[in-house]
Formats: structure tokens, sequence, C-alpha cells
């Protein structure tokens, strides 16, 4: 079944928290002043409105180099990984993938993207066979193999999404999503915003017109680009920004406050 992908909205509707999914992840919603929204749902801890959320980490053990247990023709509508466990010796649960990816990275077939439907409950043995449904359309451009073709699972960014951790503790593991205009439920779906003037928790001083970036003094807090996250380049590029772009200060002028800030996340 089809659904939209772009909605249009009111203040009303970008306050609405729910225990039910209404829309696919990811949806996109605008509301008449040009601000823009996406639809998340939360993970195991309650939001706070005004503070940085982001996707949550991918998992090390089914991000890449997953063979397959049977080879994947074009007509394929699902494929059997197979996942080590043998670090965790943990199942993958049910609908862990639910709208997520699947990358084919290397091998026969590879650079092929697929949309995931769901998946079910992984084995767990050291390599246990799991089984990923594709989303209805999707299907291969080129088979997959069983001997060199291997592909890595993400979770859709949009699903059970966390704070964002302070500077001082901070290793880019995940991308920034966006900032919940009201308190959000744990395990609840909502609208995030990603785009356009919002309130964001400072974790530095900011300037107006200045960068900010993911990772500020305090949990949830942005920080400034010209200040945290900057490193010298091995390559001799100049510097590079270790921490992603968030938006431009529009108006503020205290740490630990809230600026207004026109996010450049997702339009």
């Amino acid at each position: 079944m089809a659904f939209p992908t772009s909605l249009y909205g009111t203040l009303q509707d970008i306050n609405e928290c729910s225990a039910a999914q209404k829309h696919p992840l990811g949806t996109r919603l605008v509301i008449d002043d040009g601000r823009v929204f996406h639809y998340a749902k939360n993970g195991a801890v309650a939001l706070a409105k005004g503070k940085l959320v982001c996707s949550t980490a991918v998992d090390a053990e089914h991000n890449v180099d997953l063979p397959l247990q049977d080879a994947g023709t074009t007509l394929a509508t699902y494929l059997h990984p197979l996942v080590d466990l043998a670090t965790t010796g943990t199942q993958v649960a049910a609908n862990t993938y639910k709208e997520g990816w699947m990358i084919a990275h290397t091998g026969t077939g590879a650079g092929q993207v697929i949309k995931l439907k769901t998946n079910d409950i992984g084995g767990s043995t050291a390599e246990a066979a799991m089984k990923i449904y594709f989303e209805d359309g999707n299907y291969l451009t080129a088979a997959l193999d069983t001997s060199s073709s291997k592909v890595g699972l993400c979770k859709n960014p949009y699903a059970d999404v966390v704070i964002c951790p302070q500077y001082a503790t901070y290793t880019v593991v995940s991308k920034p999503v966006g900032v919940p205009l009201a308190t959000i439920t744990a395990s609840y779906y909502f609208w995030i915003q990603t785009w356009g003037p919002a309130p964001v928790l400072m974790g530095a001083t900011p300037v107006e017109g200045e960068v900010i970036i993911e990772g500020g003094t305090s949990t949830g807090a942005a920080g400034e680009a010209t200040i945290l996250g900057v490193s010298t380049s091995a390559a001799g590029h100049g510097v590079r920004l270790d921490l992603p772009h968030l938006g431009v200060v529009i108006s503020g002028d205290a740490d630990a406050e809230y600026a207004l800030v026109f996010l450049q996340l997702d339009p």
C-alpha cells in the first residue's frame, strides 16, 4: 500500500504524540510558515522539548559483512542474511529493521540499496539466519550470491531515536535527527522538527549567524563549530568538522539557554 511521503499540517498536528503509529517513519510534514517536520518513533527514554535528538547507533554485528544463506534473485521479496551472534549471543528481535535499509556493500551485486518492510526474529547461534522482507516494489537489480555477496542492515534513522550525548563523552556513531517541540513519552510516535526556525538548547555561547554542530557541553545541547569538534586533517587538507552540522543561530547569547536556530537537517 502506498502512502504520501509529504503532508501539509498545522501547529496542532506537530504537537501530536501517540502510542500507535499513524504514518510511515520519515514522512515529511510542512506547516504554513515553512517549517519542516518528519515522523519519528521515540526510544526508551522520554524526550524534552528543544533538546537535540539523534538516530540510534548502528549495530556492529549487523551493519556490514553479513553473508547470505541463500542467493538473492532479481525477483526476490526477502533474503536470509546470516547474523554473527557469537559476541552478543542475543536474538535479533522481530521488527528491529522495520522500515529500515539493506545495502549490498561488497561482492557480486554490490552497490544496491533495498528498503525493508520488517524482519523476523533472528537465531541465537554463532551464525544464524534472519529473514528480512523487502518493502513492496523494492527488488534487486542484480542477483546476490552466497560466496562473495555481503550485506549490511541499518535501522530507519527515525526509529527509536535518542537524545544526543554531550561533547565531553561524544563519539560520532549516528546522525542528528532534529528537535522535538513538545515533551515526548518513551516509545511514542511524534513529529520532530528538521528544518526552519527552532528552539535549541545551547551547550556553548551562541553568536548570531554562527554555524552550530552536534555535541555541546550538556546532553541534548548544540555546540559551536568555531570551537568544538575541529581537528587538523592528516591528509593536509586543512581543518575538518568532526561533528555534524545542525544549522545557523538566528538569535541567542547564553550557554545553557535556548537559542533560536535555523535548523538545516532535512528539508
